[in-house]
């Protein structure tokens, strides 16, 4: 049944009959998402960091050429031309630091990918619950015009045989426009909640079902919030154990070499100098860069035990607003068809001029309110199964 309405919506609204499932859709909307794009730039983030972390030297060597001469000065043929190579080396546990850093930081990069996915599918599913709402209200707001103004054409039969007054006649017309002026309104709002839509996922197709399955107990530990924190609190205990190995700046392995003479008579002398560069830690150099490593790691774990606190508050929430929005739809699906079996009776007695039109029409109003009100009920109770699964942190 609920298929049935779904085509008969698509085909009174001018939506396509094509349908997909809500993971393909979300398949789509991801590749369009800012997000995606960033992605690659993840990754060569992370691979930068496995590359560094593996490289032979923690900084790039350098190279220094020196040339003495008195040529501008006593001019007897004093020369030194001398080669150095400077070879910085890492420290100890320094390296063995880096590399753990470097892992840290591709499962804080893999984590962040995962929770701005989520993301999109909370935006995906807020938009498509926006969508449903607007053609929920549309289709019913063509189907109240159109029965207004099919009243309003027996009215006039009616006043014209003389079974109704024309004042009759004149309420009839102006509910006829005043439903036809709430379906325009409501085509509007439609026309803008497809366009947010079609910006979201590329195209105007909706998912095959409508709803989502409702979740069964869930397990927290893989909920990509918290994935993502506890990535963030490895990366920074990473990040605070590689400041502790650098203190001090990098040592270098000195290399030179050096070619000489004293006068231009002198014979030229070669010579290799060996040295190591060992530089003094400083803690007005290194406390400040390691305090700001501890503040990060103490701030990623207070943030990963609020996230571990609060998670299961939402999702309780989420379900108790499941479970009342259950409890709504099935009461206001109750309401809306004993509304409609009044109608139907009392329409027989309005056709038998035994109930006035101004009483059949607050009886049609009052149909049209519970139709509506079961119709936003029953989008209610489908946005709260895709808030739980939101809350759970389950992608489309």
């Amino acid at each position: 049944m609920k298929r049935l309405l779904f085509l008969a919506a698509l085909l009174t609204l001018g939506l396509p009959l094509r349908a997909e499932p809500l993971s393909a859709i979300f398949a789509r909307a991801w590749q369009r998402a800012p997000q995606a794009a960033l992605v690659p730039a993840r990754q060569d983030t992370a691979r930068a960091g496995q590359e560094a972390a593996a490289a032979l030297f923690p900084e790039a060597p350098s190279l220094a050429l020196l040339h003495t001469s008195d040529r501008s000065t006593e001019d007897r043929g004093r020369r030194e031309d001398e080669l150095e190579l400077s070879l910085p080396l890492w420290q100890w546990h320094q390296q063995s630091a880096a590399r753990q850093a470097a892992q840290a930081l591709t499962g804080e990069q893999e984590a962040a990918i995962s929770l701005d996915r989520l993301a999109l599918a909370g935006e995906l599913r807020r938009s498509l619950a926006a969508l449903r709402a607007a053609l929920s209200a549309a289709e019913l707001a063509r189907e109240q015009a159109r029965l207004a103004t099919a009243l309003e054409a027996d009215v006039a039969r009616r006043v014209k045989a003389g079974d109704l007054a024309r004042s009759d006649l004149l309420l009839a017309r102006q509910e006829a426009l005043s439903s036809q002026g709430e379906a325009a309104r409501l085509e509007a709002e439609l026309a803008q909640a497809r366009q947010q839509w079609r910006l979201l996922t590329g195209a105007d197709a909706l998912p095959d079902p409508l709803e989502e399955t409702p979740p069964g107990s869930e397990d927290m530990a893989g909920h990509p919030e918290l994935l993502a924190g506890a990535r963030q609190v490895d990366l920074s205990r990473a990040e605070f154990e590689l400041a502790r190995a650098s203190r001090r700046g990098a040592p270098s392995l000195e290399l030179s070499y050096s070619r000489s003479r004293d006068d231009y008579a002198a014979p030229r002398q070669d010579a290799l100098k060996v040295g190591l560069r060992i530089p003094l830690e400083s803690a007005a150099v290194s406390q400040p860069r390691l305090a700001a490593a501890n503040q990060a790691r103490i701030q990623a774990e207070a943030e990963q035990l609020r996230r571990q606190a609060e998670l299961p508050g939402r999702i309780d929430s989420a379900r108790a607003r499941l479970a009342a929005a259950d409890t709504a739809a099935r009461l206001a699906r109750e309401g809306a068809a004993l509304a409609g079996e009044r109608q139907a009776l009392l329409q027989r007695a309005f056709q038998l001029g035994e109930l006035g039109y101004a009483d059949y029409q607050r009886v049609l109003a009052q149909t049209h309110a519970a139709r509506l009100g079961a119709a936003q009920a029953e989008i209610r109770r489908a946005s709260a199964i895709a808030d739980l699964n939101q809350a759970l942190g389950k992608l489309p």
